[in-house]
């Protein structure tokens, strides 16, 4: 396995291209790069070494939506009886791992109201799921010695 991992979150055709496993660190394209680069050595050498402060989101994919009766539209007024939305997250856990979270949440009643009411609900929906995944990552992430933690 590669030690480190390139992982985009722009729209740069130069770091675009750099999204990958590298056996070496790679160097950034550019000054303004804010790209991930993982480093996986606490990973699977039975160190236990924490390499980062805290777990962390990397990014979150487009969301699925289910509709409860039936897809939109609905008229004037009305609102669905229950919404339940899903995002892929990945997270960066602080020994090196990245895991892949599906995180589904079900909204309805008056919670579901006021989403549908908001100014952008598909903002609160990932800001929902951003909070979901990191809660569920610090039981699905591997411990760590936080003693070592620090970033790399």
């Amino acid at each position: 396995m590669d030690r480190y991992s390139w992982i985009c979150h722009s729209t740069c055709e130069q770091c675009k291209t750099m999204e990958g496993s590298y056996p070496e660190r790679p160097q950034r394209p550019h000054q303004a790069c804010e790209c991930t680069i993982v480093d996986h050595l606490g990973q699977g050498d039975g160190s236990g070494r924490c390499i980062h402060d805290t777990n962390t989101v990397l990014g979150v994919g487009p969301m699925d939506v289910d509709y409860e009766p039936h897809d939109p539209p609905y008229p004037q007024g009305q609102y669905p009886s229950r919404v339940t939305v899903r995002h892929d997250v990945m997270v960066l856990c602080r020994g090196g791992q990245v895991l892949n979270l599906e995180v589904a949440i079900s909204y309805d009643g008056a919670v579901l109201q006021s989403l549908w009411d908001s100014e952008d609900p598909d903002l609160s929906c990932e800001n929902d799921a951003v909070t979901r995944a990191l809660s569920d990552a610090d039981s699905e992430c591997p411990p760590c010695n936080e003693s070592n933690a620090g970033m790399v």
